[in-house]
C-alpha cells in the first residue's frame, strides 16, 4: 500500500493528502477509479472503467496495481484514511460539547451525500455489502476499517458520558456500533429514495435518544 501523508488546511479544515512523486499516477488512478466506484458499484466497474475515468492506457493500471482486487483494497484503506482522519477532526472538537460534534458528523455526510445528489454514499458500506459474501479478504478489511470507525464515535460518547451529557448506564461502544449501524442504514435509504427525509428521522431520533427532545415530530 502507499503511503499517505496528511495536513489539515488551517483555513477550510479539511485533509490535505501529500504524497511521493512517484505516487502521483497511482493517486490519479485511484481517485478517479473511486468515483466510478461509488456510482456503478465494485462489480459494476471494469478496469477499462477506471482507465478511461483516469484518462490512461488499460495497461498501464496495471503497472500500479496488481488487479482490480488489489485496486479495491487500496481504495477501502485510502478512504478509511481519510474518513477518519476528518471524523477525528470532528468528534475530538473540544470547542463544541460530545453531542453536538456527534450532530454534526451526521450533518457533515448528509449534506455531502446530498450533494452528490444521492448517487454515492459510504465506499466501506458499499463494498461490504457487495463483497464481504464472495471474498474474505475484503470482509475481514472492511470489517476492521468499520471498527476503526466506530471507535471514534465510541470515544466521543464516552466524552459525553464523562461531562454528564448522557446517562452513565448507557454502554459507549454498543451504543457506537448501533449508531454505526443506523447511520449507514440511514444512508441507504436516503440513496435509494434520493431524499435527505431518512436523515432527518435519523437526526430527530437521535435527539429523543439523547434526552434532547421529549418528542418530535415525524417529517411529512
Amino acid at each position: 500500500m502507499f503511503q499517505i501523508q496528511s495536513l489539515k488546511n488551517e483555513t477550510t479544515g479539511h485533509i490535505i493528502l501529500l504524497m511521493n512523486k512517484r505516487d502521483d499516477k497511482q493517486q490519479l488512478i485511484l481517485e478517479a477509479g473511486l468515483e466510478e466506484i461509488l456510482l456503478k458499484g465494485f462489480n459494476g466497474t471494469s478496469v477499462k472503467d477506471i482507465t478511461v475515468a483516469a484518462n490512461i492506457p488499460k495497461g498501464s493500471f496495471y503497472n500500479y496495481f496488481e488487479s482490480k482486487e488489489h485496486f479495491g483494497l487500496e481504495a477501502l484503506h485510502y478512504v478509511s484514511s481519510t474518513s477518519c482522519e476528518n471524523a477525528r477532526l470532528t468528534l475530538s472538537c473540544q470547542q463544541l460539547p460530545p453531542l453536538e460534534r456527534l450532530a454534526k458528523f451526521y450533518q457533515d455526510g448528509a449534506l455531502e451525500l446530498e450533494a452528490s445528489n444521492f448517487e454515492k454514499g459510504c465506499l466501506l458500506g458499499n463494498l461490504g455489502q457487495e463483497l464481504s459474501d464472495a471474498n474474505p479478504v475484503f470482509q475481514e478489511t472492511v470489517e476492521k476499517l468499520m471498527g476503526k470507525m466506530t471507535s471514534q464515535l465510541e470515544m466521543c460518547l464516552l466524552e459525553a458520558i464523562e461531562q454528564g451529557e448522557l446517562n452513565a448506564n448507557i454502554c459507549p461502544k454498543m451504543m457506537a456500533e448501533f449508531l454505526f449501524n443506523a447511520w449507514e442504514g440511514t444512508i441507504t435509504r436516503m440513496k435509494t429514495s434520493k431524499s435527505k427525509r431518512p436523515f432527518t428521522v435519523f437526526q430527530n431520533a437521535l435527539r429523543v435518544l439523547f434526552g434532547k427532545a421529549d418528542q418530535e415530530p415525524c417529517p411529512n
